[in-house]
């Protein structure tokens, strides 16, 4: 890996950090696809035929590989940002090509140089390693290919790619397990990692976190649990569980995975007083953690035999019936593959058996895509004959088992919503703590040959040899300053045993010699490193000011502008308020005048009737000379007519329907609502809403 990616890992992590633009997964490149097309139309590239001009100088840039269609969503969403801009900054036509107006981004113009800076330290830091320890490396950016590896590693999930066999990164993971200590140099690395991780999200390929998956527990991940490996494995295995919980995966372990861990562990305790060497070589044997916890022969012992109530405790299940996958597992090619590379048969036959199990629960189907996959075999062991015995996947299909931080990484990429209990924080600190452990481990002798060595010590050892000697020893063997481990043992064994212990003795004096050296310069470097951090802090203090500043500036333009949009809002309200009431008093005239004529209407008709009932009255009286007799004998006269008859009696039951209507308009309030609501009001007198 170059520089120029390290940078760009180290410009992620910080546009992560500040959390200004992450919404989504793709979000996080947005300010560098941003600043690109800044830099392109400050170099006269104001229009293209095509979007891949734009990817290919992104690629070229930012040292990644831009997917095209993830490189379309994200200039997608910055030509929305300028819809409603008359001078159109940027424009995406529908043949992909583009065009470029006066546009401008350099708000992380600062950040890029401190990230440069950053990572130039890097590598001032790993060139002084390497020569305090007698390396020679002509390719300091070996240490960002060595950070990177992670990345490569988690492909083989997220791109169905297999990783090739890498260099040896021993010194690069020395280098960083020292500054570990040192949270100033320590903190450029982590930087570097996160972003290497956030540049998954464009071959990440899954919309969100699966549920209903089911991990099947290998032993070592047991070991973890009980806090009988190194502090950081301990923490991924039981953050591992946090993370599940909370996603509903369940958890599972095979009845012969507990009597396994339990056989280990007995083992262990047999040889509790038995063991010195293989211990301080390597970080993750059970009796360095029995060192860390104060934990006794019996203690072990005790922990063996509770195993199955603690995985109890953390809703793990044990799963009763497992015939059925053993008999699979012999008739396997897995379990004639992993007898080559494990310690026994019945060690390959318990490991087939997992693989038989996690098969089936797949439903013997081949799986391509990583979240297809319901059931995962996960482990948490750093060393390369675990990685190696279950290799089983092609280029195109998933593997059965998975690494705890692995998993955690992926997880954590897919969601947003699991930041809450897998900080980023905890996916560098996991992560590096796994990548370092992995390889300095890939790069010790066999533990066979380790135990061997650690028994022939202990013929000598506080006689011949102290325990200063075997330390100093065991640093070699880490190392990789004393190699031929497998010769020395060959001189254990010959009658002259003077010949082995005077060569213990001699890399025990040459390394006494060489870490004092070290020392001394080590503590020259950290000074100088000291005073470039100092500077660079001072002037990050200065750029931070400065953003405060412009921040605070910002801010108060983004207050004043809201206070001017609520006294806007507020105006319009007391306008529409006003308009209202003025509605309403016409409205409620409207209503009145309608009601009224709606109510005359029937007085209009009661008038007619009188007065046609009264000029019949007169026509009668004044036929019959005004004569009461005459008029009567007139009106039976006239009731013999069927038109003077229906007038007769519309004068008897005329004054009660009248009566009746007048009452239902004037006084039947109901009614009168229920008009009111049915009068249709014309849209200049309705309310404004």
């Amino acid at each position: 890996m170059n520089l120029d990616k390290a940078v760009t890992y180290g410009l992620l992590a910080h546009i992560r950090n500040s959390g200004t633009f992450i919404k989504g997964p793709i979000d996080v490149f947005i300010p560098l696809v941003k600043r690109l097309l800044y830099k392109l139309n400050s170099e006269g590239i104001t229009k293209g035929e095509s979007l891949m001009e734009i990817k290919n100088q992104f690629d070229k840039v930012y040292q990644i590989d831009m997917p095209v269609p993830v490189l379309l969503n994200i200039l997608k969403i910055i030509e929305a940002e300028f819809s409603g801009d008359s001078n159109r900054r940027f424009v995406l036509y529908k043949d992909k090509a583009f065009q470029i107006n006066n546009y401008i981004f350099d708000d992380f113009e600062e950040s890029v140089q401190k990230s440069k800076e950053n990572a130039q330290e890097v590598q001032k830091l790993f060139l002084h390693f390497c020569e305090l320890n007698k390396y020679s490396s002509d390719n300091p950016t070996t240490i960002f290919d060595f950070i990177d590896k992670s990345k490569v590693r988690l492909g083989r999930y997220l791109s169905n790619l297999v990783p090739k066999n890498g260099d040896d990164f021993t010194i690069e993971a020395q280098f960083v397990l020292y500054f570990k200590n040192i949270p100033t140099a320590y903190e450029l690395i982590r930087k570097i990692y996160l972003g290497s991780i956030l540049s998954c999200y464009l071959e990440y390929k899954t919309n969100s976190v699966l549920s209903s998956v089911e991990l099947l527990f290998d032993t070592n991940f047991l070991i973890s649990l009980l806090d009988l490996n190194t502090v950081e494995a301990t923490h991924t295995s039981h953050k591992l569980l946090d993370v599940g919980r909370n996603q509903g995966y369940r958890f599972s372990v095979l009845p012969e995975t507990i009597k396994e861990a339990q056989q280990l562990l007995k083992r262990r305790a047999q040889n509790f007083n038995n063991v010195f060497l293989q211990a301080l070589v390597n970080p993750e044997d059970i009796y360095n953690a029995c060192d860390r916890r104060n934990l006794t022969r019996s203690d072990l012992e005790r922990i063996a035999d509770n195993l199955e109530t603690e995985l109890e405790k953390l809703d793990i299940k044990i799963i009763a019936l497992t015939s059925k996958y053993t008999e699979k597992a012999i008739a396997s090619t897995e379990y004639t593959s992993l007898k080559k590379v494990r310690e026994s048969s019945k060690s390959a036959l318990h490991d087939a058996t997992a693989l038989a199990y996690v098969k089936e629960k797949r439903l013997n189907k081949k799986i391509i895509n990583f979240e297809d996959a319901k059931c995962w075999f996960v482990h948490n062991s750093n060393t390369s004959e675990t990685e190696n015995k279950y290799n089983q996947s092609t280029v195109r299909e998933q593997k059965y088992t998975i690494k705890a931080d692995e998993l955690l990484n992926i997880l954590w990429l897919s969601s947003p919503s699991i930041g809450k209990s897998l900080t980023e924080n905890d996916v560098t600190d996991i992560g590096l703590s796994a990548l370092v452990a992995f390889t300095l481990n890939e790069s010790l002798p066999r533990p066979s040959v380790i135990r061997e060595l650690d028994d022939n010590i202990q013929k000598y050892r506080n006689e011949e040899i102290t325990d200063q000697d075997i330390l100093l020893i065991s640093t070699r063997v880490v190392n990789h300053q004393l190699k031929d481990v497998e010769q020395l043992n060959e001189l254990a064994n010959k009658p002259e045993k003077s010949e082995f212990v005077n060569r213990l003795k001699a890399e025990a004096d040459i390394e006494r010699q060489e870490k004092e050296k070290r020392e001394q310069q080590f503590e020259q470097m950290l000074s100088k490193f000291r005073v470039t951090v100092e500077a660079i802090q001072k002037k990050e203090e200065n750029l931070d000011a400065q953003a405060a500043h412009q921040q605070l500036v910002v801010e108060e333009k983004i207050e004043v502008g809201r206070k001017l949009q609520l006294e806007l809002e507020a105006e319009k309200e007391r306008n529409r308020n006003l308009e209202n009431r003025i509605r309403a008093k016409a409205r409620a005239e409207f209503i009145a005048r309608k009601l009224s004529r709606w109510r005359w209407r029937t007085i209009w008709y009661l008038l007619t009737y009188v007065f046609i009932v009264l000029s019949f009255i007169i026509y009668v009286l004044y036929s019959s000379s005004w004569d009461a007799v005459a008029a009567a004998k007139t009106l039976r006269d006239i009731r013999e007519n069927l038109v003077w008859d229906f007038i007769l009696t519309l004068g008897t039951y005329g004054p009660p329907i009248f009566i009746g209507i007048l009452l239902y308009k004037y006084h039947n309030h109901s009614s009168i609502e229920k008009w009111k609501d049915n009068l249709a009001i014309p849209d200049d007198l309705q309310n404004l809403s």
